[in-house]
């Protein structure tokens, strides 16, 4: 949709609300929200795992992960800031209008460092992505391939499918692909605004934040993962002590 040409496709993704800050834009767009949602979901799912669970062991992993997907979505939605300021904007907001270069300049914009009062606005977004990407590779490309090998039942019981690492290659792939048709985009526009024509069609408002399709994908990944790990697998307990864990290494998965 986002890269579909279509204004309208474009701007329920992420759109364009001046005179609104152009950062938060993408704040109202499906991809944002569907990142909320799934973050969300995610939160609600490891709370109902502690619920579940009877090893305390189990019970405190779940509490601690509901806690930080809790943190990344109130991360996500900037605390409400933006929601209040679109609440509080005493001028009209038209979702579908166009944004015509003179208004609003792409290839001036500057990425996104986060919003205010939050830990991104001290700039550590680059490391809060650099630990996600690690996550990620451990969780879904390491443990899925290590845990047939690993004799601890608790590694065994929270180790992925290994068509987890199917997935991260697919999204790897994705964002690749995403990344490329946007650099794309930017250097057309570019262009012809260096040959002094006035673009007759419009840049994204993710022109410098492609990275939020990877989000995503990573995002319902995880929740695809808890939602497994809580109602898909039987949850180890005091009274399975001397049981196998089922889970990616159990024989039959």
């Amino acid at each position: 949709m986002y890269f579909s040409g279509d204004p309208v496709a474009q701007r329920l993704v992420a759109p364009k609300l001046p005179p609104l800050d152009s950062h938060s834009w993408r704040e109202f767009g499906l991809l944002e929200n569907g990142q909320t949602l799934l973050l969300a979901v995610m939160v609600a799912t490891l709370a109902a795992g502690a619920w579940r669970a009877r090893a305390w062991r189990v019970r405190a992993g779940f509490v601690l992960a509901a806690l930080f997907a809790l943190f990344i979505l109130l991360e996500e939605i900037d605390y409400g800031k933006h929601w209040r300021e679109y609440a509080g904007c005493e001028e009209s907001i038209e979702w579908f209008r166009p944004v015509p270069h003179g208004e609003w300049n792409p290839l001036e914009e500057k990425k996104a460092q986060g919003a205010s009062f939050t830990v991104h606005q001290r700039h550590l977004t680059t490391e809060f992505k650099v630990v996600g990407d690690v996550l990620l590779i451990a969780l879904f490309v390491v443990l899925p391939l290590a845990a047939p090998r690993v004799r601890n039942r608790w590694v065994r019981w929270a180790a992925p499918s290994r068509y987890a690492v199917l997935t991260v290659i697919a999204m790897l792939l994705t964002s690749q692909a995403v990344h490329t048709v946007g650099r794309s985009l930017r250097h057309r526009y570019r262009d012809e605004v260096r040959r002094g024509e006035a673009p007759q069609w419009e840049l994204g408002s993710l022109v410098n934040n492609l990275s939020e399709f990877r989000e995503f994908n990573a995002y319902y990944l995880y929740a695809v993962y808890v939602a497994v790990l809580v109602f898909g697998r039987r949850l180890p307990g005091a009274a399975d002590a001397n049981e196998p864990a089922r889970g990616a290494g159990s024989q039959g998965e």
